[in-house]
């Protein structure tokens, strides 16, 4: 554990990354489908939105400075960053793909299966 960043992140397996970005954009696009009524797209967008907010927020100049000096190179300051881009917008994507559908079979199903 590191004094001034406090805990250190290592890079997650691509089994992990797969399924944390999948579910949870899933989730994400169901709940939106859901509550709000609107397609897969807002949540799909939201990949690309979160890209760009995770690299502003944690890849900060004197941060990486004080990596670099310390850790070897498979260590991160938060594990967002360790993702690649094109993992978070391709399989959080399909999750919110998958998280609409599965909203409106469930919103099928409520209709027509519980009478």
């Amino acid at each position: 554990m590191d004094p001034k960043l406090g805990a250190i992140m290592t890079q997650p397996s691509v089994g992990q990354i797969v399924f944390a970005v999948f579910v949870s954009f899933g989730i994400a696009a169901f709940i939106v489908k859901k509550f709000l009524d609107v397609g897969y797209i807002w949540p799909a967008c939201a990949t690309v939105l979160l890209t760009f907010f995770a690299v502003h927020s944690y890849a900060r100049q004197d941060v990486l400075q004080h990596f670099v000096r310390q850790w070897p190179s498979a260590f991160f300051v938060n594990s967002v960053i360790s993702l690649l881009p094109v993992q978070i917008v391709a399989f959080g994507t399909l999750g919110s793909v998958a998280g609409y559908w599965m909203a409106m079979r469930y919103n099928y199903w409520r209709k027509h299966e519980m009478k």
